[in-house]
């Protein structure tokens, strides 16, 4: 991305990032939020798979990542949403 490091406070991706088929472009991807992620920022990611992924690459990156589920009621598909806040 041509954003400078640290420039965004919020990042959200919903139902993207699976869509990058081979892993080694999706850490890509996950390396580029965590770059342009202020410190202090946070990250959301909803997706129906491949969150497990997500959650580890970016708690790897430094991140303090958790994970919640959407209702298997009102969301389809069902969601998890990767939480990750950059540290201070």
């Amino acid at each position: 991305m041509s954003f400078a490091d640290d420039t965004f406070d919020v990042i959200l991706s919903n139902l993207c990032i699976h869509n990058i088929y081979d892993a080694p472009t999706r850490r890509r991807a996950l390396d580029q939020i965590v770059r342009v992620l202020k410190p202090g920022g946070i990250a959301l990611i909803s997706d129906y798979k491949l969150t497990s992924e997500y959650a580890k690459e970016l708690l790897n990156s430094g991140l303090i990542v958790e994970k919640k589920r959407g209702s298997l009621l009102t969301t389809f598909p069902p969601l998890t949403v990767v939480i990750a806040r950059k540290p201070m």
